[in-house]
Order: structure tokens, then sequence, then C-alpha cells
């Protein structure tokens, strides 16, 4: 009943409206933007006092879970679980699945994790499961070079591994933000 009322007033059409292409067009459109239905259909039927508007409307699955691909990422199961929890077991909004998802986009640019993707779901399940696929930005290298007052590469005096030393960003770990400022503040110290 929630979710036929939700419908019925994300509609402009009510009984006595004057109807077009347009306005079904936009009254599906809002439709589809309260984030609550996967599926939409009208349908004309020829009544007594005009035209009856039959809307058909097929609402998200509930939603069981949420399940992070890959399952070996900086952020932990339990905490998503945690910002999705009082969204289980009730019918999903797209427009809430966004906004759980930008509170882990937050919480990895809090983190200092600023190159961490979060996409998904490609698709959700009918079972009421779906996926969200983590990018965290793994270093896959650190290049050294040594630029001169002209800003141009040339060869460096002191030698890499006292450079690499002090790295804790180093190739295989996820990028840090707050991390690689750390580094570059103790290569200045030394």
């Amino acid at each position: 009943r929630k979710l036929e009322l939700a419908a019925y007033d994300s509609m402009s059409i009510k009984p006595g409206s004057i109807v077009n292409n347009k306005i079904l067009k936009q009254d599906l459109d809002s439709i589809y933007s309260s984030g609550w239905f996967s599926g939409v259909k009208f349908k004309a039927e020829d009544g007594a006092l005009g035209v009856r508007l039959i809307v058909n409307i097929v609402p998200n699955p509930i939603l069981k879970q949420v399940i992070i691909q890959p399952n070996n990422t900086i952020i932990s199961q339990e905490l998503v679980n945690r910002i999705f929890d009082k969204d289980y077991d009730s019918t999903l909004n797209l427009n809430e699945l966004q906004e759980r998802i930008n509170i882990i986009k937050k919480w990895y640019e809090d983190q200092g994790y600023s190159i961490a993707r979060v996409s998904g779901p490609e698709r959700i399940s009918e079972n009421g499961s779906i996926q969200l696929n983590i990018d965290e930005g793994i270093v896959s290298e650190i290049q050294i070079r040594f630029i001169g007052a002209d800003e141009k590469v040339r060869k460096g005096k002191t030698k890499e591994w006292v450079i690499r030393r002090e790295l804790k960003t180093v190739a295989g770990v996820v990028f840090n933000r707050k991390t690689l400022e750390s580094d570059i503040k103790r290569l200045y110290a030394t």
C-alpha cells in the first residue's frame, strides 16, 4: 500500500485530468525517479465516464544483502552491513542506495584512500542481493626522478635506496593520500 501511494503521489494525473503523451511521460519519469520501482506501465481502457488509466507498477525487490567485491577490501563487510542495516528487509529504494554508496565513498575519502572507487550495482537480483565493486587503487610502481631547477629530469646525488627506505607508500599497497603526505614530510626532514 505504501508503494502504491508513492506511485500515486508521484503522478500529476488525477481523476478528471486531461492527459496527453507528454504528461504520461512526465508521470512515468516521476514514478521512476522516486527510486522505488523497477517497472511502470500505463494502460488505457474505455470506461463509462471516459478513459480509465491503469498504472501497473513493479516494485524493486526486498533488500536482503549487500556484498562487496573483492572480499578483502579495507572496508569490512561488517561496516557495510551497518551502513545498510536500516534498509535490509525493506523494499530497495535506488535513491537511498545511492546515498549509502556515497557514505562508503566518504568513508574511504576520510581515511585517506582518495582514489578508491565504488561502483554498482550492475544488477539487482530478485532475491534482494546486490553487489558493490570496490577498486581501492593499488600502487603499481614508485618511480623516483630528480628534477633540476630548469624542471628537467637529471641524475641525482642521493642514492635511490635512501629515498625508498623513507617511503611507506610502496608498490602493492592501497594508495593513501595521508601516508604519501607523511612520506613527503619524512623526505624533507632528511
